[in-house]
């Protein structure tokens, strides 16, 4: 699957580029790894194929200051992440900045309790906003997410990305652009464990080709979102909801969001892929124009 090559790319680009650039901000240089909670007082410029930074370890805060960790936003594709939560990683928060011209803006693996908050998130070259996999309570809230030009070639362009994931929350945050606004499935693990859990609420999508997707989830809540407007590139796909194209979707409530201007509300996929489908789940009170 090319998620799975996705990650591999990018693990191996994060051990090549743990080593730090030149520039600096407040002793920290791009690639460094923390391992202690620091907040950054100034903006850090990241050259090609150099992680922003990598935070590895337990009870660790990276704030930014209300400053920048920017990247080349040049190709060639799969360069690197804004920020890198290294695997086994447990209780780390990201917050207070913005992320600007990296692949992925951060990505984590194999993580427990992770906090991404008041980020904006811009200018993927064609990778995700944020991307969790194979992980446990991960928290994505007050952010805003701006995804690159969308095209039907790469599907693989999502705000936010939940794969494998026991315990999702995802609130108060706006995602614009990008191919699919929030992503999540099962693509690098087995959908027959369906782990993706919890719950996305009281945020805005729009501006995508496909706002929400959902694959390979049991006791996952979508709640109080709006959802509007196709991208600019329109193609008939067009859609607010995408429910179990590759994976069992199973006690799934989708309650009061409101869907407008797109080609589909809800769709129920049921029989794609060897016989996928919807059981056990609650639609009520969605507004659909």
């Amino acid at each position: 699957m090319k998620i799975s090559i996705q990650l591999f790319v990018l693990t191996a680009l994060i051990v090549l580029s743990v080593a730090p650039d030149r520039t600096e901000a407040d002793g920290l240089a791009c690639g460094d790894v923390i391992t202690a909670s620091v907040t950054l007082n100034s903006d850090l410029i990241c050259p090609d194929n150099v992680t922003g930074l990598i935070v590895d370890g337990n009870n660790i805060t990276l704030d930014l200051g209300a400053h920048t960790i920017e990247g080349p936003s040049t190709l060639p594709a799969y360069t690197s992440p804004g920020v890198w939560v290294s695997t086994g990683s447990r209780n780390v928060t990201i917050k207070n900045g913005i992320i600007d011209g990296f692949d992925w803006g951060v990505a984590a693996d194999s993580v427990q309790d992770l906090t991404v908050e008041n980020l904006v998130i811009r200018n993927q070259i064609v990778g995700h906003g944020f991307g969790a996999y194979q992980s446990k309570d991960v928290t994505v809230q007050h952010s805003s997410f701006f995804g690159p030009e969308v095209t039907v070639e790469d599907p693989f362009v999502i705000g936010i990305q939940m794969d494998n994931v026991r315990g999702i929350d995802v609130q108060n945050v706006d995602i614009h652009g990008y191919n699919r606004g929030l992503a999540v499935s099962c693509w690098s693990g087995n959908c027959v464990d369906l782990p993706n859990s919890g719950i996305i609420r009281s945020s805005n999508i729009f501006g995508t080709l496909g706002a929400i997707s959902i694959d390979g989830a049991n006791h996952l809540k979508v709640i109080g979102n709006y959802i509007s407007e196709c991208s600019d590139f329109d193609v008939l796909g067009c859609g607010g909801l995408a429910i179990a194209y590759h994976g069992v979707v199973r006690n799934l409530k989708v309650e009061n969001n409101t869907i407008r201007g797109m080609r589909f509300g809800i769709a129920l996929n049921g029989v794609l892929n060897g016989g996928n489908f919807v059981t056990d789940s609650r639609f009520v009170g969605n507004h659909i124009v």
